[in-house]
């Protein structure tokens, strides 16, 4: 729904993370036909269905990393460089840290 907060973050999860979406209003028609496809009454928002026709309904950010098939956990036991923020100075140090060969890890405040 267009006032519920948790669609509004969904939203920008998925734009975050370059995932191209279009939304739609539960009242709305179009919205109104992908619930009922769905076979959902559309109490409980927000609803994410995906192209193959999966259904997450209130999806926890990891079930949306998930669904989008980005990792949520860390691929070594131990890295050489952590670097904290992914603004420009936080990306060009991981890069340099990565391309002189260090295990680097980059870490931002959101989730993924």
């Amino acid at each position: 729904h267009r006032w519920n907060e948790r669609s509004w973050e969904v939203r920008q999860f998925l734009a975050r993370n370059q995932h191209s979406f279009r939304s739609f209003m539960a009242d709305e028609p179009k919205g109104r036909q992908l619930l009922d496809a769905a076979g959902l009454d559309g109490y409980a928002l927000p609803v994410v269905i995906t192209e193959q026709g999966h259904t997450l309904v209130e999806p926890s950010d990891a079930e949306l990393a998930a669904m989008l098939g980005l990792s949520t956990t860390p691929r070594l036991e131990m890295y050489e460089l952590a670097v904290i923020g992914g603004g420009p100075a936080g990306l060009a140090a991981a890069v340099y840290g990565a391309s002189e060969g260090l295990k680097t890890v980059l870490i931002e405040e959101a989730t993924t």
